[in-house]
C-alpha cells in the first residue's frame, strides 16, 4: 500500500517557522522535534518571508479568491446587461417601429404626415 500525503494547516506551518526564530533553534531540530523534514520548513519559512508574514499569505489568497468572485459576478452582470439591451431593442423595434401603419394618424406610418406636411410648405 503507497502512503497518504500528509497536509499540513496553516497554523502548524507558521508555528514551526515561528519556533526556528527562537535562540539555539535550527532548522534540522526544529524538523525533527516536529516530525517533518528540512526542506519542507525551508520551503515553509520562504513562503512566508516573501509575504512578509503568514497572516500576509492568508490575506493575499482571501484577496485573491474574493477577486475571483467579483470577476465571475461582473461576467455574469454584463451578459445580463446584454440581454437587457437585446430586450430593449426588440420592444423599441415592434411597438416604436417607425413604418408601422397606426390608426390614429389614418393608417400611416409616424414619418407620413410630417412628410405630407413638408411637401405642402414646399408648394
Amino acid at each position: 500500500m503507497g502512503q497518504h500525503r500528509r497536509t499540513y494547516t496553516d497554523e502548524f506551518k507558521a508555528g514551526a517557522v515561528d519556533r526556528l526564530y527562537e535562540p539555539g533553534a535550527t532548522q534540522g531540530s526544529v524538523a525533527k522535534e516536529l516530525g517533518i523534514t528540512g526542506t519542507q520548513l525551508k520551503s515553509w519559512r520562504l513562503e512566508i518571508e516573501a509575504f512578509g508574514s503568514a497572516e500576509a499569505k492568508w490575506r493575499h489568497k482571501a484577496d485573491a479568491a474574493e477577486l475571483d468572485r467579483l470577476r465571475k459576478e461582473n461576467k455574469r452582470l454584463a451578459q445580463e446587461v446584454e440581454i437587457l439591451h437585446k430586450a430593449s431593442f426588440e420592444y423599441i423595434e415592434v411597438f416604436y417601429n417607425r413604418h408601422r401603419r397606426h390608426s390614429g394618424i389614418g393608417y400611416q406610418t409616424p414619418v407620413q404626415p410630417f412628410e405630407d406636411m413638408a411637401w405642402k410648405m414646399a408648394a
